[in-house]
């Protein structure tokens, strides 16, 4: 049952992941009402499940993955953007919930998920570019929100 009450942050991250891949950008309106419909949800599924007050710990898991992927988007600039930030803090919201177990589990499979996801893109953009003859097919960003909510998937369901 407590799936349930994800829904919110998996819709949202499914047309996340949908315009990020489209348009390489994350629209902040979009996290937003996710984590506020998020919110709403573990707040409903707190008072009947007799945590009233579990979706302060959730939003204390969004605040600190925000300030790490923020952190982290500042060591090499241009690596990562806002909406990567953003959508970062909105998965963690449903990730919290959970713990800290799979909030860390969370993380280590966004890390090896990434690194095989840039792989496979640059990959992919390489053979794009050689084929059809784009020249700009190698200088996008990689959508890096598929990693992100993919992965918190993964740890919610393994964890």
């Amino acid at each position: 049952m407590p799936y349930f009450c994800l829904l919110p942050s998996l819709i949202c991250g499914c047309l996340l992941i949908l315009e990020d891949i489209r348009s390489r950008r994350v629209p902040r309106a979009w996290v937003g009402a996710g984590m506020l419909a998020q919110c709403a949800a573990l707040v409903v599924y707190g008072v009947s499940s007799g945590r009233p007050w579990g979706f302060l710990i959730a939003l204390g898991y969004s605040l600190l993955a925000g300030v790490m992927q923020w952190a982290l988007s500042h060591l090499r600039t241009g690596s990562l953007g806002f909406g990567d930030v953003t959508s970062v803090a909105m998965t963690a919201q449903a990730v919290g919930w959970f713990g800290f177990g799979v909030f860390v589990q969370w993380w280590l499979i966004m890390g090896v998920g990434g690194l095989v996801w840039i792989i496979c893109w640059s990959g992919f953009a390489r053979l794009r570019k050689t084929t059809q003859g784009f020249s700009d097919a190698g200088l996008r960003p990689v959508p890096f929100v598929p990693v992100i909510v993919i992965s918190g998937i993964v740890a919610i369901a393994i964890g």
